[in-house]
């Protein structure tokens, strides 16, 4: 599941970069236009699959919910909460579950690499 993010690319900023795949077996799912994140309940924006899409976001605590819009809506969803590191960046990738009726996977970790605490 790993995306390659550029640290540099968002050198100076302080936020999130969210990427989304799909399972091979649903690459039907490439035509629906990509996952929606909330951050803190805000307004959804769509993140393209396979892209990695940067949010600006403060230090410190951020719920998020990740989920795509398919067969009414809401499919996949994931809610959690991330620990931004101050003049941090921390990359949320997300996967669709196996069927429709599961939520769907994420992994955490900062731009280069390392596994981090999600806990809120």
């Amino acid at each position: 599941m790993n995306v390659p993010v550029t640290p540099e690319r968002y050198q100076g900023r302080t936020g999130v970069v969210v990427t989304a795949s799909h399972r091979l077996d649903q690459t039907f799912l490439y035509f629906v236009s990509g996952v929606k994140v909330s951050f803190d309940n805000q307004s959804p924006a769509t993140v393209p699959w396979g892209e990695a899409t940067f949010f600006d976001k403060t230090e410190g605590r951020h719920a998020y919910r990740i989920w795509y819009d398919y067969l009414g809506g809401g499919t996949g969803s994931v809610v959690g909460c991330v620990r931004i590191p101050k003049d941090g960046i921390v990359l949320i990738q997300y996967k669709t579950p196996y069927t429709a009726l599961q939520g769907g996977e994420v992994e955490i970790t900062s731009a280069d690499g390392h596994s981090l605490d999600v806990g809120c």
